[in-house]
């Protein structure tokens, strides 16, 4: 009696490729129905807010905004985007309210004197005689390279 040379698939094979054969099925359909949600007109910004007191040019990103797909808005880009258009702003947050509004928290900054150096803008925080303040996101070792002056023993 002549044995067959080839072996026989486990039968536990057969549920797992249709498993695999069924989760393709649903990623494709789950891709399908996201990209119709999200490049509908439903999800389109179309309202834009912000606070009292707080005016943005006619030139703005922010009034760019209107008519974009709200899942594809990069909150951070906008919102850095945004202090660079407004030096007067400190701090600014971008919320995306469903299903087609965008929510701008900002806040104001309170200097002292605001100079512009052609077409710069820069905040004066302190007019002191005796004190320097200096401002920025640095370790304590990264202090001198940025600060070179502060080596001078001129400077207490």
């Amino acid at each position: 009696m002549k044995k067959n040379s080839y072996k026989k698939a486990p039968k536990n094979i057969k549920p797992l490729v249709t498993a695999i054969v069924l989760l393709i099925i649903i990623g494709l359909c789950f891709k399908a129905v996201s990209k119709l949600l999200v490049g509908s007109d439903i999800f389109r910004i179309k309202k834009i807010s912000y606070p009292r007191g707080i005016e943005f040019s006619k030139d703005s990103c922010v009034f760019g905004l209107i008519g974009k797909p709200l899942f594809s808005l990069d909150t951070k880009v906008v919102s850095q985007k945004i202090r660079q258009e407004s030096p007067q702003l400190n701090k600014v947050r971008i919320l995306k309210r469903l299903p087609d509004e965008v929510i701008i928290e900002a806040f104001k900054r309170n200097p002292v004197a605001l100079v512009n150096l052609g077409g710069k803008y820069f905040y004066v925080s302190s007019l002191s005689a005796r004190t320097i303040i200096y401002k920025g996101m640095l370790m304590s070792e990264q202090v001198e390279e940025f600060y070179p002056e502060l080596r001078d023993p001129k400077v207490e």
